[in-house]
């Protein structure tokens, strides 16, 4: 059976967001907006490691001394699983807390190093996935993230996404253990505001 993420752990999730956001705003927070180009190691079948590649977009709310939330959608896919024509599609969406320390130098140009734990709900389609009843072509299950990356500032308002590393565990029924654990790697902008 495909496990869904409860409708209160989801309102939960949005109700913090928006809690956190309007307290951010009276403080005058940094927000951002990351799009990022992904690259997804993952094991979806017993024995074989895959590549997924895609993208991914990230918002940020910095509401207290580096302390903040962030949301995270991230898409990937490839054509065929473990030399087998079956192809993958994955989307990601998570959310939860995040710790951004800045460096700022005299200059606008300096370093930020962020780490963050999501949680969400990792959507597998148009793929092969276990059932009581044979196979289905899409499923859904609980998603962690813990990670971070490194952002380079090229003025107030903009930043280069150096790097950004990311351990994912999904629990899509498999032929043996019923999870997968994925290496995420990233680069790419961000928007600040």
């Amino acid at each position: 059976m495909m496990k869904k993420i409860p409708t209160a752990l989801c309102w939960t999730m949005f109700a913090t967001m928006f809690l956190w956001s309007a307290s951010a705003r009276a403080q005058m927070p940094k927000t951002d907006v990351a799009l990022t180009f992904t690259a997804d190691r993952t094991n979806p079948v017993s024995g074989a490691n895959q590549w997924l590649e895609g993208g991914s977009v990230e918002f940020g709310v910095n509401a207290w001394h580096g302390f903040g939330v962030a949301a995270r959608v991230t898409g990937v896919t490839t054509s065929a699983i473990g030399g087998q024509a079956v192809p993958l599609n994955l989307v990601l969406t998570t959310f939860g807390p995040r710790y951004r320390w800045t460096h700022k130098p005299a200059s606008r140009h300096g370093i930020s190093i962020y780490g963050e734990g999501l949680i969400g709900e990792a959507s597998g389609f148009k793929s092969l996935f276990p059932a009581s009843a044979g196979t289905i072509d899409g499923a859904n299950t609980l998603a962690l993230q813990v990670g971070g990356g490194m952002d380079f500032a090229l003025g107030h308002h903009f930043a280069y996404r150096l790097v950004e590393a990311n351990w994912t565990r999904t629990q899509f029924q498999n032929a043996t253990t019923g999870a997968q654990n994925h290496l995420q790697l990233g680069c790419g902008i961000v928007a600040r505001f």
